[in-house]
């Protein structure tokens, strides 16, 4: 049968994970976010070996479809790990942080009606580009890299 594995599914416990070992104390939470954080940045089959998601860059673009929006969960799910441990965990924060600056990298660079940081607007579903036009669920995606993207490089 087919390998259903998703990004959504690893970035919903990463943040489960990083909450619930956060407000408990529990240490066990916090090592397994941070044991799935590792996997899925390194190891996900939702990536290529240049670490550029490549989850639901296939699916054709005749409408809008929601599969387009599910890494975005993993970038929101690192964020706040990266959130509540980078502070403590450098080696996290470093790799969070590169992960992130790839994504974002690949969605100006690669996927933008522009391939250019200082005018691009809208990105395509494909991350690794070419761009192809603008869907709301690739744009909302977009903007979790975004969004993630200037915490992990602000002091």
């Amino acid at each position: 049968g087919p390998n259903w594995v998703f990004t959504y599914n690893s970035g919903k416990f990463i943040e489960g994970a990083a909450v619930l070992g956060a407000v408990t104390g529990t240490s066990t939470y916090t090592n397994a976010a941070l044991t799935v954080a590792v996997a899925a940045m390194k190891n996900g089959p939702w990536q290529g070996s240049d670490g550029i998601i490549t989850e639901s860059s296939s699916n054709t673009h005749s409408s809008n479809n929601d599969a387009w929006g599910f890494k975005a969960v993993l970038i929101r799910g690192l964020a706040e790990l990266y959130r509540r441990q980078s502070g403590s965990n450098t080696p996290l924060g470093t790799l969070v942080h590169s992960y992130v600056d790839t994504q974002a990298n690949a969605l100006i660079e690669l996927a933008s009606n522009t391939l250019t940081w200082s005018t691009a607007t809208s990105y395509a579903a494909n991350w690794k580009g070419p761009y192809d036009g603008m869907y709301a669920w690739t744009q909302l995606a977009a903007l979790d890299v975004f969004g993630t993207f200037v915490m992990v490089n602000s002091p």
